[in-house]
């Protein structure tokens, strides 16, 4: 392999919000010590290589920018040439745990700052580092700032998996991938930088690279907004130029209505790195097992017991796919019961509007550290029984007081129109028709309904905390 060639391009906007909080900073020449890059120019890896960072503050007014400026900050002091000497270069686990050094000093230079101003308490950012060095991406990330890798020969890959509620979901197999996306809790983070109830805790992967390969690190208000398949055929389509690429990315985030800050950063390797890629270990970075020169004795022995044991082997996979098959249907029933209560609690709670709060108090003391996903039917419906009881209680209580209020009226000799005129008294035989209506179909519809799949009573989500 030759001296690697590459070229950048970067851009960071408010873009759906009134302040920017995210902060980025690209390095072509980490051996110069000078910070920037020139969009689209052809520039050859230094031999301390070049470096990419993406920070999303969170925190509220001025805070979220001002921890995201000081993560970019650290990072770009432990960067500099005098503090990649030889022996953090060297090798592959060197790299990794200084870029997961500079992360954790971030996380500390950060609180350290809310603790010295008191304005900013509870400020964050998440983070994600991509440092280009020999023929090697080492990617350290903590939050859910994403890193990708898109090749023509294998489309979009993720390189870093989220620090976020829906990931442990989805990695505990209580949610189906492609649900993700428009997960409710999408939002909610489980690491970030600056979090006083807990240090940093950074991940840092390295993966080979291969010529035609194009980098991508964004905040979560461009992966928030277009799925992956659609980042995968905007850079396919402007593969050409990472200039063109980061317009198309950034006009389809607009389009598709951003709400958030958006950071988008682009490095795409033209030459010098691995020419073939391949689907399968290669990719990964494992490297393929050669083939071992067997005699054919053994051969044909191993054969005739793999061929034993193949009838086994079989019958035992289809009890395993058998009993996977039938948890994955319990888990579909629970959810569709869950999605079936949620939408009772909020017809219900339409038809008295103005007993919301007690109602949800008094779920809040029901559902308590429960996660509603995991709870059999039977309790789903003793939670059923909850609310209608709250509710008619609240009903009977409120015809009461009409009929008092009337009764006095009538006893005073006042011939004046009461304070519950006819089209009140409509509205409530309306509430009584709809909340009726609603208590007879409430078994029927739990096995009917195919509604949204949501995963219990919400934990605090610690980003965006004072935007939402």
């Amino acid at each position: 392999m030759g001296s690697i060639q590459f070229r950048m391009a970067a851009r960071c906007e408010k873009a759906g919000r009134p302040n920017n909080e995210d902060n980025f900073h690209l390095a072509s020449d980490l051996s110069s010590g000078t910070w920037g890059f020139n969009g689209d120019e052809v520039t050859t890896l230094s031999e301390k290589g070049c470096l990419m960072v993406v920070a999303d503050g969170m925190g509220g007014m001025n805070a979220g920018e001002v921890a995201s400026s000081i993560a970019v900050e650290t990072v770009k002091a432990w960067f500099s040439p005098e503090r990649l000497a030889k022996d953090v270069t060297n090798s592959p686990e060197a790299i990794k745990s200084h870029i997961a050094k500079a992360i954790i000093a971030a996380d500390a230079a950060i609180k350290e700052e809310a603790r010295r101003d008191a304005e900013k308490e509870g400020m964050g950012s998440t983070i994600v580092v991509a440092w280009i060095i020999g023929a090697s991406v080492y990617i350290g990330w903590c939050g859910d700032s994403r890193a990708y890798r898109y090749n023509p020969a294998i489309g979009l890959k993720h390189l870093s998996r989220d620090h976020s509620y829906v990931q442990e979901l989805i990695d505990s197999h209580k949610l189906d991938p492609d649900m993700a996306f428009d997960h409710p809790n999408s939002n909610i983070i489980t690491r970030s930088l600056g979090d006083s109830q807990q240090k940093a805790r950074p991940e840092v992967e390295m993966f080979p690279l291969y010529n035609g390969d194009a980098i991508l690190l964004c905040s979560d208000g461009l992966s928030g907004v277009l799925r992956d398949r659609e980042i995968e055929a905007l850079i396919a389509a402007n593969g050409h130029s990472m200039s063109a690429c980061l317009d198309a990315l950034w006009s389809s985030a607009e389009q598709a209505g951003w709400h958030d800050n958006v950071t988008v950063e682009l490095c795409q390797v033209i030459s010098g790195c691995r020419a073939k890629v391949s689907s399968g270990n290669e990719v990964s970075g494992i490297p393929k097992k050669r083939k071992s020169r067997i005699f054919t004795p053994i051969l044909a022995l191993v054969c005739f017991l793999l061929g034993s044991a193949g009838g086994y082997l079989l019958h035992d996979y289809y009890l395993v796919y058998e009993n996977s098959q039938t948890e994955r249907e319990k888990l579909q029933e629970r959810q569709r019961h869950v999605a079936e209560l949620r939408h009772k609690i909020d017809s219900l709670t339409k038809v008295f509007p103005e007993v919301d709060i007690s109602l949800r108090m008094r779920l809040a003391d029901i559902l308590t550290n429960e996660n509603i996903s995991d709870l059999p039917v039977t309790y789903i419906t003793e939670i059923y029984s909850e609310i209608n009881k709250i509710l008619q209680s609240i009903y009977r209580e409120r015809n009461e007081l009409e009929r008092k209020y009337r009764l006095s009226k009538q006893a005073g000799g006042q011939d004046r129109q009461t304070s519950f005129p006819a089209n009140n008294k409509n509205k409530d035989k309306g509430r009584d028709k709809q909340y009726k209506n609603e208590d007879n179909t409430s078994g029927s519809a739990i096995e009917q309904n195919q509604g949204n799949h949501n995963d219990g009573i919400n934990p605090v989500s610690k980003k965006k905390l004072g935007e939402q």
